[in-house]
């Protein structure tokens, strides 16, 4: 049987990355959930449906949402704070997109 030249070994260029956990046990910062908003400030009826709204830790450990000129709108109320404080800790940053019912935004990361 003719069988030519053997097969040639294909060399990938593609690594496995890994993914260190969290201190809360989550294996990554890849966070997108739905937070509802407290503390409401007069700034937040000048941003529009849709928009983005600024997420920052404070030294008091809550999340405030400022819109684009910097004024505080509120702050966010939901379970994944805490995991959302440790992700902003390690440098990821994040953003709140004001939902239709001007009580809520949902949380993504920035990329």
């Amino acid at each position: 049987m003719k069988g030519g030249t053997p097969p040639r070994k294909v060399k990938s260029y593609v690594r496995t990355v890994s993914v260190l956990p969290t201190g809360n046990g989550s294996s990554n910062c890849d966070l997108y959930f739905t937070a509802d908003l407290v503390n409401i400030e007069q700034a937040l009826s000048n941003v529009p449906v849709g928009n983005y709204l600024r997420l920052s830790a404070t030294s008091g450990g809550r999340i405030i949402a400022s819109d684009t000129s910097g004024a505080l709108c509120a702050s966010l109320d939901a379970i994944e704070v805490q995991e959302l404080l440790i992700c902003m800790s390690q440098g990821n940053r994040y953003r709140g997109r004001l939902r239709h019912d001007r009580a809520s935004v949902d949380v993504q990361k920035i990329r």
